[in-house]
Formats: structure tokens, C-alpha cells, sequence
């Protein structure tokens, strides 16, 4: 499968006579003509492969974030800006422009449990948030290039009224149901937008890797034919999916967690990895001695060629632990 790389904007080439400017006057020769040659390798050396989720604040709008972007070869930024496309639309479409001046492609992220209960409100916002303000755009470098979901039903723990369940005692066949609703909302969402003229938008979600169990797990499929079922239908609704290979501490363990994905999913497969699982932290999985045993383990990924790319949850984290 294609790594995601940087795209390089090619400027037109006007042939001009040796020595003459664009008026036909005598034009100094470059001091040193190796400059801009150099500065191209530099920029041509840069391998902008990587997603991360990015939980954002108006704050970190800036071009020193963008410049941290690229340090760590992100090329493709899901922001979660709330509400903020509606009430600062300018600001947004700014930003837009700045990640795609760097090479860097903006997603606007979604990410609420409780909507597999109920998705009607979350198709407004879809329709209000990212395709309103697409469409309100008019230089294409404003807007949004996708949408990313995060939705996991099995993070609802019985707190929210909206969705009262509780993941960690319900029984197999409703844990199916959940999954059920899930892909409905996702074949409802591209139905959205491509009756709104976004047909070649792409559209990603997030899902852990053991959805794809078929008999024998705490959560599975009652067969095989389930299982691909449900899948095929992702595969109508989405470009791809970001496989969340998390508290696995090896190449090989999270090779086995994705592959089926990678064999039987048509669209794109990104492998994420949790850069807050780090030792003596007090997330659940003791995965990584620091930040930079995660970035080892993304470059293990890429060397390897196992899916798309490598996404990271989450940038501000990864910033934060690496300095």
C-alpha cells in the first residue's frame, strides 16, 4: 500500500535568455548558485508520513506547532475544533492554510461515544461544522481535506444517560448491536455527504483491533461471515480506518493485530499507536520506556512497510513527553 508523502507544489518554468531578467536587463549571476539546490534536497528529504490526533486549542494555531508538525514527520493533522468552524470560521480556514503551506493535510475529527445510541445530532454537526464550512470556502486550501471519526462503543461505561450501556457487562449480542449502530452511522454519514456533493471527500474512523474476532473473545462475532460482513459494509462508507494497535510492545504483536485488516479491508489501513503508555505512567498499558521507544517502534512500522502509515494518540502528549 502507498505511504502518504509529502506532496510537492511544481511552480510554472519561464525560459528567459541566459543572464537576463524577466524585462530582458542583465541580471547578476546567484554568488552561489548551490544555495537553492541545497534548499530544495533539504525540503525533497522531508517524508511527511504520519497522522496524529490532535486534541487542539485555539492556542496551538501557530506556526511553531506546525514547525513541531513536521519535526515529527505528521502529515496529516485530525484536529478536534468543536464547535469552532461555525463560531471562528476565519481562524479555522487560516489554519487550514498554514498545515497545507507546510504540506500538511487538515482533518476535522469527531469523537463522542454516546452517538452510537442516537446519531442525529451528530449528523447535524457533520452538516454544520464540515460540510457547511467547506462549502462557505472558496480557495480549497480553507477547507477541510477529510473527516476522521472517533467513536468507540466500547469506551461507554453506563455514565451517560444518552447511552446508558455499560461495555464491560453487556453480553456478546449486544455489544454486536452497538457495532451494528456504529456501522449504520458511518454508511449514514457518507450517505450526508455525498448528497451534498462530497462524493470524493474521505472519510476515516478509528477502531481498535479486536473488532475483527470471530469466536472465543470477550467480544466477538458469532462467525466469520459476520465479521466480514460487517466490514464490508466500512468498506462502501469508508476511505480507511485507523487500527488503534495499543498495549502491544512489539512489531510482531501488532503485525498480528492489523493483518487481517490489511489483507481483507479494501480502503486504507493506519496503525496507531498510544504514545501515553509509558512506563510509570498511570494509563493501563506499561508499553513504552519513553517517548522515544514509541517513535522507534513507528519507524519499525514504516521500515516494515504494515499498513498506510502510523498514526499517533496524541500529539500534544508526544510533544510534551519528548521534551
Amino acid at each position: 500500500m502507498r505511504l502518504f508523502t509529502l506532496k510537492i507544489l511544481l511552480g510554472l518554468v519561464f525560459l528567459l535568455p541566459i543572464g537576463c531578467g524577466s524585462d530582458g536587463t542583465d541580471t547578476p549571476p546567484d554568488p552561489d548558485p548551490s544555495n537553492n539546490q541545497e534548499e530544495q534536497e533539504e525540503n525533497d528529504a522531508v517524508s511527511l508520513t504520519r497522522g496524529t490526533w490532535f486534541w487542539a486549542g485555539a492556542e496551538q494555531d501557530s506556526s511553531n506547532f506546525i514547525d513541531s508538525f513536521t519535526d515529527y514527520q505528521i502529515g496529516r493533522a485530525y484536529g478536534a475544533y468543536q464547535e469552532r468552524p461555525v463560531t471562528e470560521a476565519d481562524a479555522i480556514a487560516t489554519w487550514n492554510q498554514q498545515l497545507a503551506a507546510a504540506g500538511i493535510d487538515s482533518y476535522y475529527l469527531m469523537s463522542e461515544t454516546v452517538w452510537v445510541c442516537d446519531w442525529s445530532g451528530f449528523l447535524e454537526k457533520v452538516q454544520e461544522r464540515f460540510i457547511d464550512f467547506n462549502q462557505s470556502r472558496n480557495d480549497p486550501t480553507e477547507r477541510f481535506v477529510g473527516l476522521h471519526l472517533d467513536i468507540e462503543p466500547h469506551a461507554l461505561d453506563g455514565t451517560r444517560s444518552s447511552c446508558p450501556y455499560d461495555w464491560s457487562v453487556l453480553s456478546i449480542a449486544e455489544k454486536q448491536e452497538l457495532l451494528e449502530n456504529l456501522r449504520d452511522l458511518l454508511a449514514d454519514t457518507r450517505d450526508l455527504l455525498d448528497e451534498n456533493g462530497l462524493e470524493g471527500i474521505t472519510l476515516y474512523a478509528a477502531l481498535p483491533v479486536w473488532y475483527d474476532n470471530a469466536g472465543g473473545q470477550s467480544f466477538s462475532w458469532d462467525s466469520e461471515t459476520e465479521r466480514d460482513a460487517w466490514f464490508a459494509s466500512l468498506d462502501e462508507s469508508l476511505t480507511g480506518i485507523s487500527l488503534m494497535a495499543y498495549c502491544r510492545e512489539t512489531l510482531a504483536s501488532i503485525e498480528s493485530g492489523v493483518d487481517w485488516e490489511i489483507e481483507n479491508f479494501s480502503g486504507e489501513v493506519w496503525v496507531g499507536l498510544n504514545v501515553a503508555e509509558i512506563i510509570g505512567s498511570d494509563n493501563e498499558c506499561q508499553t513504552w520506556d519513553d517517548a522515544a521507544a514509541m517513535l522507534s517502534m513507528a519507524e519499525q512500522l514504516e521500515s516494515a512497510l504494515i499498513g498506510e502509515g502510523v498514526d499517533i494518540q496524541s500529539f500534544s502528549q508526544l510533544v510534551d513527553l519528548a521534551q
